[in-house]
């Protein structure tokens, strides 16, 4: 859980999570690391070894930390907000 004693490992685990979810907002789809990517990327630079799964449920716990309910996203939304 998010709320859980934070240790180094957990602050870098909380980072990766943080990092992925702040490309999402601010780059095009060809910018987004991958998942993958960022999992090999933070096992280079870590002593801790986290999953793309611990990333992934990291991201999602911080999406309901601040109560964020994500959806996809359909061209029909876009289409809507071109017309009104």
């Amino acid at each position: 859980m998010i709320n859980q004693r934070y240790s180094k490992a957990t602050e870098e685990l909380t980072a990766a999570a943080s990092l992925l979810l702040a490309s999402k907002f601010n780059e095009v789809d060809d910018n987004i690391p991958l998942l993958e990517e960022l999992a090999k990327a933070h096992q280079n630079l870590s002593m801790a070894k986290w999953s793309q799964e611990e990333i992934r449920s990291r991201e999602i716990e911080i999406c309901n930390l601040f109560g964020w309910e994500l959806d996809t996203i359909v061209p029909l939304q876009f289409v809507n907000n071109l017309v009104s």
